[in-house]
């Protein structure tokens, strides 16, 4: 198997090459030609398809060990596509430490449009597991999933993806998680058991503040399915310059993450002896609450 280090850069064929390039195209058409009107090609439209898009889809799944990818304007985006799959009535239970834009789409958004949002602590499996099944006696059902943040925004916390997924599926949810502050580089949710995988690549995928983007990655090609009809009919989809900037920005992922956390932990200790600063949120730290977790489920410490 190709080791991660060396995925990120050459991790997929550019795809039919008659130049020798080593870098794929940016292909910018938004319509494309056939033949037959009842032999469509894999392209007839940018929002439903374009080749630069899959080919940053392509390498997201990969390095995520997903089944298929999905590259979206923005990380809200993103989520919004994912939790689009529910229906009035579904009940998703919500870590209580999340991301406020996140925090705010599911409560003032998903929950005008009848979806049951729960908060709960994330890091309490035996408060989550009382959530995830409900109370059939009083009229709730079992929960249809649980969201939360691998390390969580802003205060660093660290969730057991292995554990809460368990606790998921135990009652037929989905287990769906935000990785974008740990990235495929420190941690591969599905590979512990997580359903869907999100990211606002616009932070350290991408990672030179120069473009706006979110991706997706299932396991299993129902979950795709639903997942790509909800990009393609919401329409929030990445344009080909966007996609190819976080193409080239994955490509130099390790050593940023590895510098990033050498400087984050620098930064975390000198804070830790300040005399005017109260706390530090770190699970990088010994002595840190979360270091147990943090050293259980996650390659070195973090970059944030």
């Amino acid at each position: 198997m190709t080791r991660f280090n060396t995925q990120l850069v050459h991790g997929l064929p550019v795809g039919d090459n008659n130049t020798g390039a080593v870098n794929p195209p940016i292909y910018n058409s938004t319509t494309y030609a056939f033949e037959k009107v009842d032999a469509m090609p894999r392209y007839d439209y940018a929002r439903s398809g374009n080749p630069t898009r899959d080919f940053l889809e392509q390498q997201i799944a990969q390095l995520e060990q997903g089944t298929r990818g999905f590259a979206f304007a923005s990380g809200l985006a993103a989520i919004h596509a994912v939790l689009s799959i529910f229906k009035p009535g579904d009940r998703i239970i919500v870590g209580d430490n999340i991301y406020g834009g996140s925090y705010s789409q599911l409560n003032e958004f998903f929950t005008r449009w009848g979806v049951v949002v729960e908060s709960v602590n994330t890091q309490d499996i035996a408060a989550l597991e009382a959530a995830v099944k409900g109370d059939r006696a009083n009229g709730i059902a079992p929960a249809q999933a649980v969201y939360f943040e691998t390390l969580t925004n802003p205060l660093l916390k660290v969730n057991d993806v292995r554990a809460i997924s368990t606790v998921a599926h135990r009652f037929g949810a989905l287990s769906i998680v935000d990785n974008t502050f740990v990235t495929p580089y420190l941690q591969k949710p599905l590979a512990l058991g997580a359903d869907v995988v999100i990211h606002s690549a616009t932070k350290y995928l991408a990672g030179h503040s120069d473009v706006n983007a979110g991706l997706v990655v299932v396991s299993g090609e129902d979950l795709a399915s639903r997942v790509y009809f909800a990009q393609n009919r919401l329409g929030g989809v990445l344009a080909p310059a966007e996609c190819d900037a976080v193409r080239r920005g994955i490509q130099t992922l390790a050593l940023r993450m590895d510098r990033q956390q050498e400087n984050a932990n620098a930064i975390a200790r000198y804070l830790l002896v300040h005399p005017l600063v109260k706390a530090v949120h770190y699970p990088g730290l010994p002595g840190a609450g979360d270091q147990r977790l943090a050293a259980k489920g996650l390659k070195g410490s973090v970059a944030c």
